[in-house]
């Protein structure tokens, strides 16, 4: 039996509900660049459901305080400096 192919692609308001966002934040963030990657088909603006999962991992932080800043020599992101 044949699994049903998973939409390749979601609209802005699909990917906002996804990520739970508003869809005018992506909006801007596309302005920006701020936000997760996109296609623009002609004014048809769509996202992938990996594209949006990779963009809202790379936004994990361990604390407050971690700028998300990544260890090149590692592949992890840096401790925050102690404060006093």
């Amino acid at each position: 039996m044949n699994q049903p192919k998973s939409k390749p692609y979601v609209r802005t308001q699909e990917a906002a509900d996804h990520l739970g966002l508003s869809p005018s934040t992506l909006t801007k963030w596309r302005v920006t660049g701020k936000g997760p990657r996109f296609r623009s088909f002609g004014r048809l603006v769509a996202y992938t459901l990996d594209d949006l999962d990779a963009w809202a991992e790379t936004r994990a932080r361990r604390s407050t305080s971690d700028d998300g800043a990544r260890d090149r020599s590692k592949g992890v992101p840096s401790q925050a400096p102690n404060c006093p």
